[in-house]
């Protein structure tokens, strides 16, 4: 008699823990929360990663002008780049840039390759391809990459609600037919917009969702801000 009754409840009590959790996490304030919280996690791994290279010896050591004169970066991380937009920017073999909601793809890990303190420049691991910024303010990318082509190289900013943007190192002026707000800056930002296609970076102005990116070491971590993810915009 007593074990019926420990074993009802424990089920009574599983019961009310299920429905208690769903409750919690399916509002849409407690969602945000969720969200903000596992960006500020990632983008605290990640931030803690490039403080940690300025911070090693051997690091120190090396003379910056080298580094960038023989092309080499002064650190690398494999990265997930999740988009506030809902899609992981995605580098294909074609040389095709996409947003994609698979996260399993092994073309969404892109090597971040670390030049100073914001000079970044982004390989897709699987294809071997470098993110490249033509100036005519279009996406593609390169199996080449060094010094002397500026336009595979992107400056990393971190946002202060803790994403991360990255725009052209080398190109500042507007689209043709486009005419941007001064005051809002001519930055040419990576950009993915709401339905996974990418948006033109001549277009694009800073605070922008689509602008704004995590940096992922991980697949889970990925899979956990995409069920967060609430209503964005462009």
């Amino acid at each position: 008699m007593m074990e019926s009754f420990q074993v009802s409840l424990k089920a009574i009590l599983l019961f009310h823990f299920v429905v208690s959790a769903i409750l919690i996490t399916s509002t849409p304030s407690n969602a945000k929360r969720l969200r903000l919280s596992s960006n500020k996690k990632a983008t605290s791994g990640y931030l803690n990663y490039i403080n940690g290279l300025f911070s090693d010896r051997s690091i120190k050591r090396r003379p910056r002008h080298l580094s960038f004169k023989n092309n080499t970066p002064s650190g690398r991380m494999k990265v997930q780049l999740y988009c506030r937009t809902g899609f992981l920017l995605e580098i294909l073999d074609s040389g095709r840039i996409v947003g994609t909601q698979n996260v399993s793809s092994e073309h969404t890990i892109i090597e971040i390759q670390v030049f100073g303190h914001i000079l970044r420049r982004l390989r897709g691991v699987a294809s071997g391809r470098y993110l490249s910024l033509s100036s005519k303010g279009r996406l593609s990318s390169t199996r080449h990459s060094n010094r002397n082509k500026p336009n595979t190289f992107f400056n990393e900013k971190h946002e202060e609600n803790h994403w991360i943007s990255y725009s052209s190192s080398s190109h500042t002026r507007n689209c043709v037919g486009w005419k941007k707000d001064p005051s809002r800056g001519n930055e040419w930002f990576i950009a993915i917009k709401k339905n996974g296609s990418l948006k033109r970076p001549c277009k694009t102005e800073p605070g922008m969702h689509s602008t704004q990116f995590v940096a992922l070491e991980g697949k889970r971590e990925a899979i956990l801000v995409e069920e967060n993810s609430l209503g964005t915009n462009n």
